[in-house]
């Protein structure tokens, strides 16, 4: 399973508009296999990285978690469960 983690919007209205203060970051779980992005600033943070997961268990999810980078401690701004049956096909030409 390729995933292409691309875009974040909305973060402005998480902290009352002060999204631009973020500097964001996703982890990507799924089964045991753990990946994050880069931190990229700002309220619309764009990642443009791609990941590959094996599984042979469909009826998984993809656990998806958009963190705030913080100086001692990181700080969660969301979460949400992805079932795999859910993840478009991508086909390449």
């Amino acid at each position: 399973m390729s995933i292409n983690m691309l875009q974040c919007s909305g973060a402005e209205d998480m902290r009352g508009g002060s999204g631009s203060q973020y500097n964001s970051y996703v982890t990507l779980k799924l089964q045991n296999v753990k990946s994050t992005t880069v931190t990229v600033k700002g309220p619309s943070p764009c990642w443009e990285q791609d990941f590959l997961f094996e599984t042979n268990d469909v009826n998984q999810g993809l656990l998806i978690e958009v963190w705030d980078k913080g100086i001692i401690w990181d700080r969660a701004i969301g979460y949400h469960y992805l079932p795999l049956p859910q993840v478009p096909p991508f086909h390449t030409r």
